[in-house]
């Protein structure tokens, strides 16, 4: 009788267990994929932003900034600027894509590694039709 209570029992609690597993690691694996569309729509949303922030100051001319509060997007690594006829602004993110935006200015990034900068205050500035890019 005993023995027979604790065969059914171990059974019960197997079959749960080949029903249970499966499913938490489908919602895990369905977490991570919601969560990684979440960070990279963040992340997009964020460059075309700061993007229209640039042109905004550059549009508004000579002696125009602005100073925005901006938190860097963490799947981004760097921001590198490339001059060729204009100015290429190269996101770079961690899974090694990249996003280029190409203006029609000049932009410099000054006084700092542009590399996985935190929570931090940026100055963008319109210097004589140059757009600089600085900490604030």
């Amino acid at each position: 009788m005993k023995a027979q209570l604790s065969l059914e029992i171990l059974l019960v609690l197997g079959l749960i267990f080949v029903f249970l597993v499966p499913i938490l690691f489908y919602f895990f694996y369905q977490y991570g994929v919601v969560s990684n569309k979440i960070s990279q729509q963040y992340s997009l949303q964020w460059i075309e932003n700061f993007n229209k922030l640039i042109e905004n100051v550059y549009y508004s001319g000579p002696g125009s900034l602005t100073i925005t509060d901006t938190a860097l997007p963490t799947s981004v690594n760097s921001i590198e600027i490339k001059h060729n006829q204009g100015s290429y602004l190269i996101y770079r993110f961690q899974d090694g894509t990249e996003i280029v935006s190409y203006f029609p200015m000049d932009i410099q990034l000054s006084g700092t590694n542009w590399r996985k900068i935190s929570n931090t205050k940026l100055k963008i500035e319109n210097k004589n039709g140059t757009i600089v890019i600085s900490l604030a």
